[in-house]
């Protein structure tokens, strides 16, 4: 498959040049994909106000308790915005933002459904909490799997396609924490 538009990166964009340019954005909702979920989470959230209100008989309690599994499951109630530029990837959604220049991805690792960029050379326990995921839209949308790994391949310094084996090549420069 040939991909045109928008994998194809303008000859003025130049990562050392220092200007950020957006190649391409794309959003994906997690719940209207599963409706059905937001009933537990609203559950949830009841339970743990009432339990705020009953350890620390406050209102204030409660709120917190409802709010911590509400900011706690953030990332499936709100629409999450993608974006990737010249210069990095990028995931918001609420108040988070999260984002890892493209000179720092060491490695590129898939999943089904995503595809998560790791600024560690090897398997590492801080998978999880460094670097960003990148969930793809549907088919045929700026978002899809087929755009979002072939702007990947051309805008990190990894050059492979998947990287997350234990014998996977590491890429240049790698200098991961253990």
């Amino acid at each position: 498959m040939r991909i045109t538009f928008p994998a194809t990166i303008p000859e003025e964009t130049d990562p050392t040049s220092g200007r950020d340019t957006v190649i391409v954005e794309w959003t994906v909702h997690l719940l209207a994909n599963q409706p059905r979920k937001l009933w537990g989470f609203i559950a949830g959230a009841l339970v743990a106000a009432a339990l705020g209100w009953t350890v620390f008989q406050s209102w204030v309690g409660a709120i917190l308790g409802g709010g911590l599994v509400l900011s706690a499951v953030a990332e499936f109630l709100l629409p999450i915005r993608y974006r990737l530029t010249s210069q990095q990837a990028t995931c918001s959604y609420g108040l988070a933002r999260l984002s890892l220049p493209w000179s720092s991805v060491r490695r590129i690792i898939e999943a089904p459904g995503s595809v998560r960029l790791s600024p560690f050379g090897r398997p590492s326990r801080l998978d999880a909490l460094r670097g960003v995921e990148l969930r793809f839209g549907p088919d045929g949308s700026s978002g899809s799997r087929e755009i979002i790994m072939a702007l990947i391949q051309r805008l990190a310094s990894c050059s492979t396609s998947r990287t997350d084996g234990p014998g996977a090549p590491p890429c240049d420069g790698d200098n991961d924490a253990r």
